[in-house]
Protein backbone atom coordinates (compact mmCIF):
# COMPACT_ATOMS: atom_id res chain seq x y z
CA UNK A 1 0.00 0.00 0.00
CA UNK A 2 0.85 3.93 -0.82
CA UNK A 3 0.37 6.43 1.59
CA UNK A 4 -0.10 9.80 0.62
CA UNK A 5 -0.29 12.50 3.59
CA UNK A 6 -1.79 15.37 2.51
CA UNK A 7 -1.63 18.75 4.85
CA UNK A 8 -5.60 19.49 4.57
CA UNK A 9 -8.65 17.43 3.67
CA UNK A 10 -9.60 19.71 0.34
CA UNK A 11 -5.83 18.67 -1.03
CA UNK A 12 -5.75 15.18 -0.32
CA UNK A 13 -9.52 14.63 -1.58
CA UNK A 14 -8.14 16.41 -4.71
CA UNK A 15 -4.98 14.10 -5.05
CA UNK A 16 -7.56 10.80 -4.46
CA UNK A 17 -9.97 12.44 -7.00
CA UNK A 18 -7.26 12.89 -9.78
CA UNK A 19 -5.93 9.15 -8.93
CA UNK A 20 -9.27 7.63 -9.83
CA UNK A 21 -12.67 6.42 -8.11
CA UNK A 22 -12.41 6.99 -4.21
CA UNK A 23 -13.62 5.37 -1.16
CA UNK A 24 -14.76 6.91 1.63
CA UNK A 25 -13.09 5.39 4.88
CA UNK A 26 -13.11 7.48 8.76
CA UNK A 27 -10.06 9.85 8.04
CA UNK A 28 -8.86 8.76 5.13
CA UNK A 29 -9.69 7.43 1.73
CA UNK A 30 -8.79 4.58 -0.85
CA UNK A 31 -8.48 4.63 -4.55
CA UNK A 32 -7.31 1.33 -5.53
CA UNK A 33 -3.63 0.06 -3.74
CA UNK A 34 -2.98 3.81 -2.53
CA UNK A 35 -4.49 5.23 0.48
CA UNK A 36 -4.85 9.28 1.30
CA UNK A 37 -5.21 11.18 4.40
CA UNK A 38 -4.30 14.45 5.85
CA UNK A 39 -3.02 16.32 8.51
CA UNK A 40 -5.06 18.95 9.45
CA UNK A 41 -1.85 21.34 9.82
CA UNK A 42 -0.15 20.31 12.72
CA UNK A 43 -1.06 17.30 15.00
CA UNK A 44 2.56 17.08 16.65
CA UNK A 45 4.09 19.62 18.24
CA UNK A 46 7.00 20.08 20.63
CA UNK A 47 6.52 19.07 24.11
CA UNK A 48 5.12 21.88 26.33
CA UNK A 49 7.76 23.06 29.83
CA UNK A 50 5.84 21.04 31.89
CA UNK A 51 6.65 17.59 29.99
CA UNK A 52 10.21 18.53 30.64
CA UNK A 53 10.04 19.28 34.15
CA UNK A 54 6.84 19.83 36.54
CA UNK A 55 9.11 22.39 38.39
CA UNK A 56 8.19 24.51 35.04
CA UNK A 57 4.76 25.14 35.05
CA UNK A 58 4.86 27.58 37.57
CA UNK A 59 6.03 30.97 36.36
CA UNK A 60 8.50 32.03 38.12
CA UNK A 61 11.81 33.38 38.14
CA UNK A 62 13.93 30.40 39.68
CA UNK A 63 12.54 28.26 36.18
CA UNK A 64 13.83 30.90 33.76
CA UNK A 65 15.17 29.95 31.23
CA UNK A 66 13.84 26.45 30.30
CA UNK A 67 16.27 25.14 28.75
CA UNK A 68 16.05 21.33 27.58
CA UNK A 69 18.44 19.21 27.15
CA UNK A 70 16.58 17.56 24.18
CA UNK A 71 13.22 18.33 22.60
CA UNK A 72 10.35 16.06 22.87
CA UNK A 73 7.47 15.82 20.73
CA UNK A 74 3.85 15.11 21.74
CA UNK A 75 0.45 15.15 20.10
CA UNK A 76 -2.40 17.99 19.84
CA UNK A 77 -4.65 17.03 22.06
CA UNK A 78 -7.43 17.87 20.32
CA UNK A 79 -6.21 16.08 16.51
CA UNK A 80 -4.90 13.11 18.56
CA UNK A 81 -7.66 10.67 17.43
CA UNK A 82 -6.57 11.59 14.00
CA UNK A 83 -2.79 11.30 14.43
CA UNK A 84 -3.56 7.95 15.49
CA UNK A 85 -5.42 7.34 12.35
CA UNK A 86 -2.52 8.07 10.20
CA UNK A 87 0.30 6.84 12.72
CA UNK A 88 -1.52 3.29 12.03
CA UNK A 89 -1.86 3.85 8.30
CA UNK A 90 1.82 4.59 8.09
CA UNK A 91 2.65 1.07 9.97
CA UNK A 92 0.57 -0.31 7.33
CA UNK A 93 1.67 1.29 4.43
CA UNK A 94 4.78 0.02 1.99
CA UNK A 95 5.73 3.23 1.12
CA UNK A 96 4.77 7.03 2.55
CA UNK A 97 4.16 10.25 0.48
CA UNK A 98 4.68 13.39 1.81
CA UNK A 99 1.97 15.46 0.18
CA UNK A 100 2.01 17.98 2.68
CA UNK A 101 1.99 21.95 1.45
CA UNK A 102 5.17 23.02 -0.42
CA UNK A 103 6.87 25.04 1.84
CA UNK A 104 9.29 24.98 5.22
CA UNK A 105 5.95 24.72 7.37
CA UNK A 106 4.63 22.00 5.20
CA UNK A 107 7.76 19.56 5.76
CA UNK A 108 8.02 20.15 9.21
CA UNK A 109 4.30 18.97 9.85
CA UNK A 110 5.08 15.80 7.93
CA UNK A 111 8.24 15.52 9.40
CA UNK A 112 6.80 15.75 13.06
CA UNK A 113 4.22 12.99 11.95
CA UNK A 114 6.64 10.98 10.97
CA UNK A 115 9.28 11.08 13.53
CA UNK A 116 6.43 10.91 16.46
CA UNK A 117 5.24 7.75 14.87
CA UNK A 118 8.64 6.13 14.79
CA UNK A 119 8.08 4.42 11.23
CA UNK A 120 11.39 3.54 9.30
CA UNK A 121 9.61 2.96 5.52
CA UNK A 122 10.80 5.06 2.67
CA UNK A 123 9.20 8.33 2.18
CA UNK A 124 8.78 10.37 -0.75
CA UNK A 125 8.10 13.80 -1.80
CA UNK A 126 5.17 15.06 -3.40
CA UNK A 127 5.86 19.09 -4.38
CA UNK A 128 2.62 20.45 -5.34
CA UNK A 129 2.00 24.18 -6.00
CA UNK A 130 -1.38 23.93 -7.22
CA UNK A 131 -4.21 21.10 -6.90
CA UNK A 132 -5.14 20.93 -10.25
CA UNK A 133 -5.43 17.18 -11.77
CA UNK A 134 -2.96 17.95 -14.25
CA UNK A 135 -0.27 19.49 -12.16
CA UNK A 136 -1.10 16.53 -9.83
CA UNK A 137 -0.20 13.88 -12.32
CA UNK A 138 2.66 16.04 -12.90
CA UNK A 139 4.06 15.89 -9.52
CA UNK A 140 3.08 12.74 -8.29
CA UNK A 141 5.43 11.50 -11.59
CA UNK A 142 8.33 13.79 -10.41
CA UNK A 143 8.44 12.74 -6.53
CA UNK A 144 11.76 13.25 -5.39
CA UNK A 145 13.42 11.37 -2.05
CA UNK A 146 12.50 12.85 1.39
CA UNK A 147 16.41 12.74 1.78
CA UNK A 148 16.32 15.70 -1.04
CA UNK A 149 14.82 18.09 1.20
CA UNK A 150 16.45 17.30 4.80
CA UNK A 151 17.90 21.00 4.60
CA UNK A 152 14.20 22.31 4.51
CA UNK A 153 13.35 20.29 7.32
CA UNK A 154 16.24 20.83 9.35
CA UNK A 155 15.75 24.84 8.83
CA UNK A 156 12.06 24.10 10.26
CA UNK A 157 12.87 22.47 13.41
CA UNK A 158 15.44 25.18 13.83
CA UNK A 159 12.59 27.54 13.59
CA UNK A 160 10.48 25.64 15.83
CA UNK A 161 12.82 25.25 18.61
CA UNK A 162 13.92 29.26 18.40
CA UNK A 163 10.44 30.07 18.46
CA UNK A 164 10.32 27.49 22.05
CA UNK A 165 13.02 29.00 23.84
CA UNK A 166 12.67 32.62 22.71
CA UNK A 167 9.08 32.54 22.92
CA UNK A 168 8.05 30.46 26.10
CA UNK A 169 10.88 32.11 28.24
CA UNK A 170 10.34 35.66 27.22
CA UNK A 171 7.29 35.51 27.57
CA UNK A 172 7.38 34.61 30.96
CA UNK A 173 10.21 36.89 31.48
CA UNK A 174 8.57 39.89 30.67
CA UNK A 175 5.10 38.97 32.22
CA UNK A 176 6.44 38.27 35.44
CA UNK A 177 8.58 41.77 35.65
CA UNK A 178 6.05 44.31 33.72
CA UNK A 179 2.94 42.03 33.47
CA UNK A 180 -0.06 41.85 36.05
CA UNK A 181 -1.67 38.79 37.49
CA UNK A 182 -3.79 36.80 34.54
CA UNK A 183 -2.83 39.44 32.07
CA UNK A 184 0.33 37.86 30.39
CA UNK A 185 2.88 39.98 28.09
CA UNK A 186 3.81 38.00 25.00
CA UNK A 187 6.77 38.20 23.02
CA UNK A 188 7.89 36.12 20.65
CA UNK A 189 10.66 35.88 18.19
CA UNK A 190 8.62 37.29 15.06
CA UNK A 191 5.72 38.88 16.38
CA UNK A 192 7.62 41.49 18.42
CA UNK A 193 10.36 42.71 16.16
CA UNK A 194 6.77 42.96 13.79
CA UNK A 195 5.41 44.67 16.23
CA UNK A 196 8.41 47.36 16.99
CA UNK A 197 7.45 47.84 13.24
CA UNK A 198 4.31 48.95 13.42
CA UNK A 199 4.76 51.18 16.54
CA UNK A 200 7.72 52.87 14.83
CA UNK A 201 5.65 53.69 11.93
CA UNK A 202 2.85 54.66 13.96
CA UNK A 203 5.56 57.09 15.85
CA UNK A 204 6.31 58.41 12.35
CA UNK A 205 3.12 59.02 11.53
CA UNK A 206 2.02 60.96 14.79
CA UNK A 207 5.46 63.14 14.57
CA UNK A 208 5.60 63.88 10.79
CA UNK A 209 5.52 67.88 9.94
CA UNK A 210 4.48 68.21 6.51
CA UNK A 211 7.20 70.80 4.42
CA UNK A 212 5.12 73.46 2.22
CA UNK A 213 6.18 73.00 -1.52
CA UNK A 214 5.31 75.54 -4.35
CA UNK A 215 5.04 74.76 -8.17
CA UNK A 216 4.91 76.59 -11.04
CA UNK A 217 2.92 76.25 -14.28
CA UNK A 218 3.15 78.02 -17.33
CA UNK A 219 1.27 78.90 -20.58
CA UNK A 220 3.77 78.68 -23.17
CA UNK A 221 3.11 79.99 -26.69
CA UNK A 222 3.99 77.76 -29.74
CA UNK A 223 3.53 77.47 -33.37
CA UNK A 224 1.53 74.67 -33.17
CA UNK A 225 -0.86 75.94 -30.16
CA UNK A 226 -0.50 77.22 -26.91
CA UNK A 227 0.82 74.37 -23.95
CA UNK A 228 0.61 74.36 -20.36
CA UNK A 229 4.05 73.23 -18.92
CA UNK A 230 5.24 72.35 -15.27
CA UNK A 231 8.89 73.90 -14.17
CA UNK A 232 11.52 71.11 -13.65
CA UNK A 233 14.19 71.81 -11.52
CA UNK A 234 17.63 69.54 -11.57
CA UNK A 235 16.69 66.93 -8.93
CA UNK A 236 15.88 63.95 -9.99
CA UNK A 237 13.36 62.97 -7.02
CA UNK A 238 10.21 65.54 -6.90
CA UNK A 239 11.94 67.25 -9.48
CA UNK A 240 8.38 70.23 -9.72
CA UNK A 241 9.51 70.85 -6.44
CA UNK A 242 10.38 74.56 -5.44
CA UNK A 243 10.86 75.18 -1.54
CA UNK A 244 10.13 78.83 -1.36
CA UNK A 245 7.37 81.37 -2.20
CA UNK A 246 9.65 83.39 -2.88
CA UNK A 247 12.01 81.14 -5.49
CA UNK A 248 8.60 80.27 -6.82
CA UNK A 249 7.93 84.06 -7.94
CA UNK A 250 11.26 84.87 -9.24
CA UNK A 251 10.63 82.01 -11.78
CA UNK A 252 7.46 83.36 -12.34
CA UNK A 253 8.57 86.64 -13.36
CA UNK A 254 10.94 85.06 -15.91
CA UNK A 255 8.66 82.98 -17.02
CA UNK A 256 5.39 85.21 -17.80
CA UNK A 257 2.51 83.74 -19.73
CA UNK A 258 2.79 83.71 -23.76
CA UNK A 259 6.30 82.94 -22.67
CA UNK A 260 7.44 81.48 -26.66
CA UNK A 261 7.76 77.73 -25.74
CA UNK A 262 9.67 75.08 -28.39
CA UNK A 263 8.73 71.62 -28.74
CA UNK A 264 11.82 69.84 -29.01
CA UNK A 265 10.42 65.86 -28.94
CA UNK A 266 7.13 64.69 -29.65
CA UNK A 267 6.49 61.42 -29.01
CA UNK A 268 3.41 59.13 -29.98
CA UNK A 269 2.73 55.24 -30.05
CA UNK A 270 0.08 52.94 -29.12
CA UNK A 271 0.60 50.33 -26.32
CA UNK A 272 -1.69 47.39 -25.90
CA UNK A 273 -3.89 46.61 -22.43
CA UNK A 274 -2.99 43.28 -21.23
CA UNK A 275 -5.19 41.73 -18.02
CA UNK A 276 -2.85 39.15 -15.86
CA UNK A 277 -4.29 35.65 -16.19
CA UNK A 278 -5.56 34.29 -12.89
CA UNK A 279 -2.39 33.61 -9.98
CA UNK A 280 -0.63 30.54 -9.77
CA UNK A 281 2.64 29.91 -8.73
CA UNK A 282 3.29 27.02 -11.13
CA UNK A 283 2.33 28.95 -13.95
CA UNK A 284 6.01 29.70 -16.38
CA UNK A 285 3.80 31.52 -18.41
CA UNK A 286 2.72 34.26 -15.72
CA UNK A 287 4.58 36.83 -17.36
CA UNK A 288 2.89 36.24 -20.68
CA UNK A 289 -0.25 38.21 -20.72
CA UNK A 290 -3.05 38.48 -23.79
CA UNK A 291 -3.44 41.45 -25.63
CA UNK A 292 -6.82 42.39 -25.95
CA UNK A 293 -7.06 45.89 -26.30
CA UNK A 294 -5.09 48.93 -27.23
CA UNK A 295 -5.00 52.64 -26.53
CA UNK A 296 -2.87 55.25 -27.60
CA UNK A 297 -0.62 57.65 -26.00
CA UNK A 298 1.30 60.79 -26.52
CA UNK A 299 3.77 62.40 -24.59
CA UNK A 300 5.75 65.95 -25.48
CA UNK A 301 9.00 67.31 -23.96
Amino acid sequence: MRLIIAEKPSVALDIAHTLGQTQKHEGYVTVGSDTITWAYGHLVTLASPEQYDPTWKTWAWATLPMLPDRFQLTAIPKTQAHLKIVIGLMKQADRIVNACDSDREGESIFRLIHSLSGVKKPVDRLWLSENTPSAIRKALASMKPAKDYDDLAKAALARAQADWLVGLNATRAFSLRHGQPGQPLSVGRVQTPTLKIIVDRDREIGTFKPTPYWQLAVKFQAPAGDYTGIWQGPEKEHAARIPSKAQADGLAQKLPPGTPGKISRLEKKTVSIKPPFFFSVNDPHLSRWPEVGACEETFAT
